[in-house]
């Protein structure tokens, strides 16, 4: 397999948009086909879907971060013949308890009668590694891109993957190969559930990045591009 002449789609994740993939992209400059979309202007799911759908190659190798990678696996299970390969970073795909549901809810009403301005740094410590937080480019990035969102942007975005579906099942069925990535010292979605998915599909490969917290593409990019590379060549 020629890997530089696959193509490639990178989703972003919530509050997050392709400035999340420039680093990553950096590291993959051997592949020529990259594509990173923005679901900023999605109303909902299916506007998120259709974007990916809309994307020029016939097959892809498609990789999500965070809630993107809900949105790859969704893709992925309705479209499995333009996958040539699943990366999931950083994903809990299984569906929200009511407790979850319930504090989204919460949120998008307030959200609603106030007007968003995005992350500040007291709230991207919750997301990162420490030694993250010593480094300006990755607070500055979270922080830049958050900004860039809107009050309805965020509902939009939030309540479009409210409802989720557990497709682990339906992911092993497949036969495009599955990869996860875990980071290490991540809370919001820590290591152990990618690891419990794992176990669910397991024709699945798991690699877990150290020292890094949920946001791996700005956090280690070198070391997720390095991931990417040696899975997609032995495929």
């Amino acid at each position: 397999m020629n890997t530089m002449d696959n193509a490639f789609v990178f989703l972003p994740g919530f509050l997050c948009d392709p400035l999340l993939w420039n680093d990553v992209r950096a590291q993959l400059s051997d592949f020529t086909n990259i594509t990173t979309l923005d679901f900023k202007n999605c109303k909902n799911l299916d506007d998120m879907l259709d974007q990916i759908a809309l994307v020029p190659h016939k097959k892809f190798h498609l990789v999500g971060f965070s809630m993107g990678g809900y949105i790859a696996q969704q893709f992925a299970v309705e479209n499995p013949d333009r996958i040539l390969s699943l990366s999931l970073v950083a994903v809990n795909v299984g569906a929200l308890n009511e407790r979850e549901r319930s504090a989204r809810l919460k949120m998008a009403d307030t959200l609603a009668r106030f007007h968003y301005r995005g992350m500040t740094p007291k709230e991207v410590q919750r997301y990162v590694h420490p030694t993250s937080m010593t480094n300006p480019h990755v607070v500055d990035t979270i922080i830049k891109m958050s900004a860039a969102y809107t009050s309805e942007m965020y509902i939009n975005q939030m309540k479009a993957t409210l409802d989720r579906k557990d497709v682990s099942s339906a992911l092993n069925a497949l036969e495009f190969p599955i990869l996860m990535v875990a980071g290490q010292d991540d809370r919001v979605v820590p290591a152990h559930t990618l690891e419990d998915l794992q176990q669910k599909i397991p024709r699945s490969v798991l690699k877990t990045i150290s020292e890094c917290g949920h946001y791996i593409p700005l956090e280690k990019p070198i070391q997720l591009a390095s991931v990417f590379k040696k899975f997609i060549s032995t495929r």
